[in-house]
């Protein structure tokens, strides 16, 4: 019998797809629904986007200096952040 080729079916089938886990009797189904569909071709167009960009973005090596530099602001930000909760009174306190 064959699968019926829901929308919902599909995006699911892309994401196996994209995970390279995608049987091989369900592409043809997905290319099928993907030729009549123009949503779901659209939606399919996205994803490979997508996954080109944070596949790019995986690969990109950040510089030493940057990393200490947020390293520095984040721990700075952070110790503000402490010393003033450590200023404040706590309400129904007091000194």
């Amino acid at each position: 019998m064959k699968e019926e080729m829901t929308c919902e079916r599909v995006m699911d089938l892309l994401l196996e797809r994209a995970g390279e886990i995608l049987d091989a009797e369900s592409e043809p189904l997905v290319r099928e629904h993907l030729d009549a569909c123009a949503a779901c071709a659209r939606w399919a167009e996205t994803l490979k986007a997508a996954i080109r960009v944070f596949g790019t973005a995986a690969r990109v090596e950040v510089p030493a200096s940057l990393r200490r530099r947020v390293r520095e602001r984040v721990m700075a930000e952070t110790e503000k952040r402490e010393s003033a909760d450590r200023a404040s009174p706590i309400p129904g306190e007091e000194s």
